[in-house]
């Protein structure tokens, strides 16, 4: 089996993260961390029975989010299939108006092996 920092290791450059890249890409690249930090958080709110829709327009936790247009909208998808012992709640697939980006959330997820 393959592991995880060998794979990690290839998408991420641990040494020096921002070889290479403009104002802009390293901007937009810290953007990006913070989008995905919050729609890993709305996934497991949402886990909790939160609707992840208003809390990401209503929440003080998502000012800045919101603000700067991170997350311009997100949306529950369908549950992708039922695994004994994990509450089946579905995805979460998240929109960037300013970053030109879609996030997904996974919910429920543990180690790699739950995706």
């Amino acid at each position: 089996m393959v592991r995880t920092e060998t794979l990690l290791s290839e998408y991420i450059n641990f040494s020096d993260q921002n070889a290479g890249l403009s104002d802009a890409e390293l901007t937009n690249k810290e953007l990006m961390f913070y989008g995905a930090a919050a729609v890993s958080h709305l996934c497991n709110e949402q886990e909790q029975g939160m609707n992840i829709g208003e809390n990401l327009q209503q929440s003080e936790r998502f000012r800045f989010i919101r603000e700067l247009d991170i997350i311009s909208s997100i949306y529950s998808i369908a549950p992708i299939s039922k695994k004994a012992g994990i509450k089946s709640t579905p995805p979460v697939i998240a929109w960037s108006r300013r970053l030109q980006t879609v996030f997904l959330g996974f919910c429920c997820t543990r180690d790699m092996h739950d995706v």
